[in-house]
Formats: C-alpha cells, sequence, structure tokens
C-alpha cells in the first residue's frame, strides 16, 4: 500500500466530522483537515453515528466516542 502525501495509507468516508484511516496498519481518526485526532491503535474501524464509532483490537470489540475514549463489549 502506497503512502498518501497526508501521511497515512487509505481513509474512507467521513461521519459527524472524523473519518477512519488506515497508518501503518492500524486505523484512526482524522478530522477534514487530515489532523490525527484518535491515534491509530485499532485492528478494525468502522464510521461515527451518533457520537460514537464501532471498533476492534484484536478479538476485542467495542466503540469509542470523538475522544478516543473506549467503551469494550462485556465478555472476553
Amino acid at each position: 500500500m502506497q503512502r498518501t502525501t497526508c501521511g497515512f495509507d487509505s481513509a474512507r468516508e467521513f461521519s459527524e466530522g472524523l473519518a477512519p484511516l488506515i497508518v501503518g496498519g492500524k486505523f484512526g481518526f482524522a478530522d477534514q483537515t487530515g489532523k490525527l485526532i484518535i491515534p491509530a491503535s485499532f485492528s478494525e474501524a468502522r464510521n461515527f453515528a451518533e457520537g460514537l464509532a464501532p471498533v476492534g483490537v484484536g478479538h476485542r470489540e467495542g466503540y469509542i466516542d470523538k475522544t478516543g475514549k473506549s467503551m469494550w463489549q462485556s465478555g472476553d
């Protein structure tokens, strides 16, 4: 994967002012200026809806808010 001039590998569509993007194989979130707002530390990420975005780290799944605070689902 070739890195873009903005410093990330690829990006998805914006939702609620942030877009999931890939940096070095991990997902993070950037604002519309391209500034990384939530560090790239997730193995999977989807768009924000109602203030939360579904994310994954390995086998763990949960949600983050727009500050990056995580809320992991119960279980393993």
